[in-house]
């Protein structure tokens, strides 16, 4: 049977113009169907950080495991002890981190001999006063600490300052959402899907320095970022 090809080809043509169309030109800009627009927005604080997070490990040696865990624990005591009373610190703002206890051994000739064992007791204390963070750290050197290891700088109200940032990041997505419409003669009217990505918390790197009255730590700034996708109405 013969069938002209003609129609098969009108046939093809009427296909195609039924198939739905779901694909975006970009990531950012106006959707193919014409009535979206999709952007990212983005939005940042940056302020002065209020509370330190410092690791803090004793370090014991001794030729008997039991030795140097006495030793350990007398002076982890004494670390605890004084830098929670001399600031302040709260049942929140101090636990341990980690505890290890290893051999040691020295080379002799082609044989390897114990020489006695090592505990590590590592601790995580927060400070929130940041103008006696050097004085914590030669507190925490003179009385046990042995290993002063990260120090990382927060922001209490740290949720707050989330939400102000995406707020921000809202409000950026609207702007160049405006542009474009404005600039294919149409209007903004509603936003129909909102995308959050992660918050980022940044700080700048940690300076320290020596003086002969204490440790000086300069902490720099914290940005707290927002970025969102949002497909608008227009």
């Amino acid at each position: 049977m013969n069938i002209n090809s003609g129609f098969i080809k009108a046939l093809a043509v009427i296909a195609l113009a039924f198939v739905p169309v779901t694909a975006f030109s970009s990531i950012d800009g106006i959707n193919e169907a014409g009535d979206l627009i999709i952007v990212t927005g983005t939005g940042q604080i940056v302020v002065d950080p209020d509370l330190a997070n410092v690791d803090i490990s004793v370090v014991t040696k001794a030729t008997t495991v039991t030795k140097a865990q006495e030793l350990n624990s007398i002076r982890s005591k004494n670390l605890v002890t004084s830098v929670v009373s001399k600031f302040e610190l709260q049942k929140d703002d101090y636990r341990t981190t980690n505890y290890s206890v290893h051999p040691e051994y020295t080379t002799q000739g082609n044989t390897q001999v114990l020489t006695g064992y090592s505990v590590t007791n590592s601790f995580l204390f927060t400070l929130r006063n940041l103008l006696r963070l050097g004085e914590f750290l030669d507190v925490a050197g003179a009385t046990g600490g042995t290993h002063i290891g990260n120090i990382s700088f927060g922001i209490s109200n740290l949720k707050e300052l989330q939400l102000q940032a995406l707020s921000l990041a809202m409000n950026d997505a609207r702007v160049k959402a405006d542009v474009i419409a404005q600039t294919a003669g149409r209007a903004v009217t509603r936003a129909v899907k909102v995308i959050v990505d992660d918050y980022q918390v940044e700080a700048k790197q940690v300076r320290a320095a020596d003086r002969r009255e204490s440790t000086v730590i300069y902490a720099g700034k914290l940005s707290v970022s927002s970025s969102l996708k949002v497909e608008f109405e227009f």
